[in-house]
């Protein structure tokens, strides 16, 4: 049987993009995303949270999103040194 090898990449792109690539992939996404929501007075201001608010500058959009990113790799960091020891 054949299998089709673009559909496993669309469940699985971790096979062709990983490492740094990813990463740089990640942060272009999410600055522009930050940019986008700063025109549209949006504010992601949690790891899947996002409230439309009066008045937004482009740096407290850059700000609020960068918090919330890191906060979360900072959470997902620690469990992952406490699940490796």
């Amino acid at each position: 049987m054949k299998t089709n090898k673009n559909w496993s990449l669309l469940w699985n792109p971790f096979i062709r993009i990983a490492g740094w690539q990813a990463f740089g992939m990640g942060i272009v996404i999410v600055i522009i995303s930050a940019v986008l929501a700063s025109f549209g007075n949006l504010l992601f201001d949690g790891a899947i949270d996002a409230h439309f608010v009066s008045n937004v500058s482009i740096w407290s959009s850059f700000i609020v999103t960068g918090i919330s990113l890191l906060s979360v790799v900072l959470t997902m960091y620690i469990v992952a040194l406490i699940d490796y020891f």
